[in-house]
């Protein structure tokens, strides 16, 4: 009975040595394939490095061709926008010199505009002033004019008169008035109303001494020597008797 008791615990301890042998083996094969794995992966990632390193290797020429390129690439593109820069800096400042000049040239015609305005606003001015000058004195000679005419229709009626009467020719006053037609014709005297008389006398005057004797010599006397002549001058100098003292014109400029 203890024999049987012992063989049991016996093949009981057995049993459970050969369990935990087999456990162990298992554990043991377990660890060595997981070993195993464990040094083929390090094997693969060694491999997998060197591989890496080699491509590297092999790429770093190519890596550093394609660095210097792009580092001679950007200082290209660095430098076409310095010299973009400063050519739109050249154009900006080219722009405004021709702003300011197109400025400086407007401010010369407009201050050009104004003094030829004001030179021909003082040109007007002296062309009215001018004008009125010359009215004026159209104005005073037109009045002179006829009063010219005025008294040489009066001399020639009073002319006329004698010589139609027979009256002898009277002795020439000391104050009497004087007409020089040395500068003036008579036409240009005499207004549309005496413009008979005028003629008359004008023909009278530039007949000659004949034809001047029965006219003028009844009433006024010529102070010209050359109308004495056969032929006569359109220009004479003819005194009036009798007449009022502002008888006397002034030569026509």
């Amino acid at each position: 009975m203890l024999a049987a008791r012992q063989k049991a615990a016996r093949e009981q301890q057995r049993a459970a040595t050969q369990a935990q042998l087999a456990k162990f083996r298992s554990s043991a094969a377990a660890a060595l394939e997981e070993a195993r794995q464990q040094a083929t992966c390090e094997a693969e990632q060694a491999a997998l490095h060197a591989r890496a390193a080699a491509e590297a290797a092999q790429r770093a020429p190519l890596g550093q061709g394609h660095a210097a390129a792009a580092a001679a690439y950007q200082q290209r593109r660095q430098q076409l926008q310095q010299r973009v820069a400063k050519q739109n800096a050249a154009q900006i400042a080219a722009q405004a010199r021709h702003a300011a000049a197109l400025a400086a040239r407007q401010q010369q015609l407009n201050s050009l505009m104004q003094l030829e305005a004001q030179r021909l606003q003082r040109q007007k001015r002296a062309s009215m002033a001018e004008a009125q000058r010359s009215r004026a004195l159209a104005v005073a000679n037109a009045r002179r004019a006829a009063e010219a005419a005025q008294l040489h229709a009066a001399a020639a009626a009073k002319t006329a008169a004698a010589a139609a009467a027979g009256r002898p020719r009277p002795a020439a006053a000391a104050g009497s008035a004087c007409i020089d037609y040395r500068f003036t014709r008579m036409h240009d005297l005499a207004p549309p109303a005496a413009s008979g008389a005028a003629k008359e006398l004008l023909g009278a005057q530039r007949a000659g001494g004949g034809s001047r004797a029965g006219g003028l010599s009844s009433n006024c006397s010529s102070d010209n020597p050359s109308s004495s002549g056969a032929t006569g001058a359109p220009f004479t100098t003819v005194r009036y008797h009798g007449l009022p003292a502002r008888a006397a014109v002034a030569p026509r400029r």
